[in-house]
């Protein structure tokens, strides 16, 4: 039985009185920024529509949600594309997300069909031409489209769209070895000679492919936050890849070695000792059992262990010392993987259940709500993702100057939009920000009650609030790097004629008015000409009911006191 459908409705004579605001936006909805680029209504301008969406930013991706930490974030980021990069593909795109998971599939799957077709199909390689021709023509694709994508810099945390960067970036990275891995070799030859053969060196050509491991690599790490995939099991699919493609090309590589020396020796069975022409090989008359057979013997020299096969040939002497050679580093290089795959998992988990456990242990012994269950989680799980007590660790742990350099630093956006503090001196500065706080608002929180006195300045630092009236009229919508409650800073007593609510989850910092004057209490005649310059301020400050009259209002700064001046005079 469900206790809490005993407990009766029951509302306080303040909360009649008062009434209960919660979000619902009247104000006209953002206009598209690809209607806005984009006009018409024929088959030609949809489609094109279509497509523009396709390579601008997706909100559903991990990187946009972490590093644009609100919506007015993401519309600048959009707006900002396609304004000034319409032609380049966002790194977060719906496109960009279909065509990583596309190449992590396709290049696992040629990476497994190009020496398999080199070494078995080693005498007839017109029939594997046609595979050859696919595997390269999407390779250099995908080159083209790196050109034309932008990268996200997780040093800055900044996407950059700039084709002329993109272009030098990428030819002083990866470009060499990924134009090297797509260049047809064996269709230039079957261009030239025809459909008589094509020379040995244009299939050898294609084991160049094996540096294209480096991006399906990168592809696969990147589904570790992308596409919501913990990074133990990123990790595990990671290491199994290496392991399947080493083991895989090993094998192709013990029987191609030898096909390439018979070429050139001629496969005399009286004179050649080679593996290949003994008897238990002849035996296997299909590529499949070779290929079985060649995989054993890959995996005996990988572990060196003794081949049941002699190793009597100098190319078959040779691959088994580089093999045996590439087992022992593979084994150091597995080894130390497990080793941090299982430290990593042993930390993160502890303290992800620990967080869980109390979580569940709270909410358990509070009996709570499913409702506020859930708003629990929500608030915990953006804690959690922000790192803000990896953030206090770190500055509990450093030199004093350098904690200080580092809290202005992330206030720099607070203190270069809050005119107030460009009055203030440096030393003040220093000090204010001790006493800064964070808040995380969680969508219909009440931040700021109209009726309240105020006593503290709010600044958005991330999210969007909306700003009512008394009578609960929405007046306009306040974004990233907004502020109110100036006023309170300097005047006492001061009474919010406006409430304002979070339109999502905000991070919201606050500064008291307490700390505000003790910092500025050492400086004579500092508080009334900030007392001037707040009321100067005020005197070109937008009322309510002024800011409800404009058609797209954006205002970064609203006053919500009842100080007003005379400006109706």
């Amino acid at each position: 039985m469900d206790l809490m459908g005993l407990v009766p409705n029951w509302e306080s004579d303040r909360d009649k009185r008062s009434p209960k605001i919660v979000h619902d936006c009247r104000e006209p909805p953002d206009e598209d920024e690809v209607d806005n680029l984009i006009k018409g209504n024929d088959l030609f301008s949809r489609f094109s529509r279509w497509v523009a969406r396709k390579r601008i930013l997706s909100t559903n991706h991990y990187y946009a949600q972490a590093c644009l930490k609100s919506s007015t974030a993401v519309k600048f980021e959009i707006s900002r594309h396609l304004q000034d990069f319409p032609y380049m593909i966002h790194p977060f795109s719906p496109f960009r997300i279909f065509w990583d998971i596309t190449m992590t599939i396709f290049t696992l799957a040629a990476l497994i069909a190009t020496p398999f077709l080199n070494a078995f199909f080693f005498n007839d390689q017109l029939r594997s031409l046609p595979f050859i021709m696919i595997i390269d023509f999407v390779m250099l694709f995908d080159v083209i489209l790196h050109f034309f994508t932008g990268y996200f810099d997780y040093r800055t945390k900044i996407v950059t769209l700039d084709p002329r960067i993109v272009f030098t970036k990428y030819i002083r990275s990866y470009f060499i070895f990924d134009i090297l891995s797509g260049v047809p070799a064996e269709v230039f030859d079957f261009m030239a000679h025809g459909d008589e053969h094509i020379n040995w060196y244009c299939s050898t050509f294609n084991f160049v492919k094996i540096f294209r491991v480096r991006n399906l690599i990168c592809c696969i790490r990147q589904f570790h936050k992308s596409y919501h995939m913990s990074f133990h099991k990123v990790k595990i699919l990671e290491l199994t890849i290496i392991i399947i493609i080493s083991i895989h090309w090993s094998a192709c590589l013990v029987y191609y070695v030898p096909m390439v020396v018979q070429k050139f020796d001629g496969f005399d069975d009286a004179v050649s000792k080679s593996w290949i022409l003994s008897a238990s090989m002849k035996k296997r008359n299909s590529r499949l059992k070779k290929y079985i057979l060649c995989l054993n013997r890959a995996t005996i020299s990988l572990v060196s262990s003794e081949h049941y096969l002699d190793v009597t040939t100098a190319e078959d002497m040779i691959m088994n010392f580089l093999l045996a050679v590439l087992g022992k580093l593979g084994f150091v290089y597995l080894l130390s993987q497990f080793l941090q795959l299982m430290t990593t998992f042993h930390s993160s988990a502890k303290e992800r259940l620990r967080l869980l456990q109390q979580l569940q242990e709270y909410v358990q012994y509070k009996e709570l709500p499913r409702v506020t269950q859930k708003r629990l989680m929500v608030y915990c799980n953006y804690w959690y993702k922000k790192n803000f007590n990896r953030d206090r660790r770190i500055h509990a742990q450093v030199s004093e100057p350098l904690r200080e350099e580092l809290i202005l630093h992330n206030y720099t956006s607070l203190l270069e939009m809050v005119d107030l503090f460009k009055y203030l001196p440096r030393a003040a500065i220093v000090e204010l920000v001790k006493f800064i706080r964070t808040e995380i608002h969680l969508v219909n929180d009440v931040i700021v009650k109209s009726g309240t006195h105020g006593d503290c300045l709010f600044f958005v630092g991330s999210g969007t609030v909306a700003v009512y009236t008394s009578l609960g009229k929405e007046v306009c919508h306040l974004e990233d790097g907004s502020y109110f409650g100036e006023i309170a800073l300097v005047m006492e007593n001061e009474q919010r004629v406006a409430s304002v609510v979070a339109v999502e989850t905000c991070e919201i910092l606050v500064v008291p008015r307490e700390a505000f004057q003790q910092v500025v209490a050492p400086y004579p005649n500092l508080l009334s000409q900030l007392q001037k310059v707040a009321l100067e301020r005020l005197d070109k400050t937008l009322l309510l009911d002024e800011i409800y009259k404009l058609e797209d209002p954006r205002p970064r700064y609203i006053n919500i006191s009842n100080i007003r001046g005379k400006r109706r005079d």
